[in-house]
């Protein structure tokens, strides 16, 4: 199975490769380091497996509150974030209309589903890991709304309802609860 690649981070590149896709036990994430050429064999700490999460959510939700806002407000100030090799900043009214369409690449659905299975992805069967990477969605949200003026548009908050409950729904299917039950 091909690796996902969840963009570019200053210095370094973010491919998820998903394990065996029966149990995921053995999921693992590349990163190379382009100074340096190396690659890295994270997830042996948890760290790093949070700052993948993380840097996924928030990339996702900051490209799509980009596109909302060449939709909502003509005159929006757009981060420098591309969709397809095109600047978000070049998107018509309408192209960026259809892209967040219901069906659209960046619209809720898609764009929920996409942040929940990188995350249930590099987590794997793990309940805990999933509980990790659960609360590292949430960040990567804060931190989107923290880069983008500190609100994001409406689909923004749907999409991030689908991406927990994705997220949730695979817990629950392990047996795991959300609910932290000690006395």
């Amino acid at each position: 199975m091909e690796g996902i690649n969840t963009g570019v981070n200053k210095n370094f590149e973010f491919n998820i490769k998903p394990g065996n896709s029966k149990a995921h036990k053995k999921t693992s994430v590349n990163i190379q380091n382009k100074k340096e050429n190396t690659v890295v064999k994270p997830f042996e700490d948890n760290v790093l497996f949070k700052k993948s999460v993380i840097n996924e959510s928030k990339n996702q939700f900051s490209r799509q509150s980009g596109v909302a806002g060449r939709v909502e407000i003509s005159n929006f100030e757009v981060p420098d974030f591309k969709i397809n090799g095109q600047p978000i900043s070049g998107l018509s009214s309408d192209q960026a209309k259809e892209i967040i369409s219901e069906d659209g690449e960046f619209g809720a659905k898609k764009t929920g589903h996409r942040i929940a299975a990188s995350a249930i992805s590099i987590a794997g069967d793990d309940v805990e890991k999933l509980k990790d990477a659960r609360d590292a969605t949430l960040q990567g949200f804060q931190e989107a709304e923290a880069a983008m003026g500190g609100k994001l548009f409406q689909i923004s908050y749907d999409t991030l309802d689908i991406a927990l409950k994705e997220i949730d729904d695979k817990i629950s299917q392990l047996g795991g609860s959300l609910m932290d039950v000690t006395a």
